[in-house]
């Protein structure tokens, strides 16, 4: 039970150390089945596809509404 507990709080510990923009990638990631890893194996066209999609979400989540690319690139370094 002791192990089970640490492993829970373990997880919640690393989670809540993730900045916003990184909580949204994996998220989007997380509901598509995919990870870091696997999202660089998959075909460009696709890959940048989901990596636009992040960007607008994290635009989203900071109220950033067409913004430039730079903007975007910055919101997913994190704070």
């Amino acid at each position: 039970m002791r192990s089970a507990n640490e492993a829970i709080s373990r997880e919640f510990l690393d989670w809540q150390q993730k900045s916003p923009a990184e909580k949204i990638r994996e998220r989007i990631l997380g509901a598509r089945d995919l990870d870091e890893d696997s999202l660089k194996t998959l075909p460009p066209a696709e890959r940048d596809a989901i990596e636009a999609e992040i960007r607008a979400a994290i635009k989203q989540a900071f109220g950033v509404e067409g913004g430039s690319e730079a903007e975007a690139n910055s919101a997913e370094v994190g704070f």
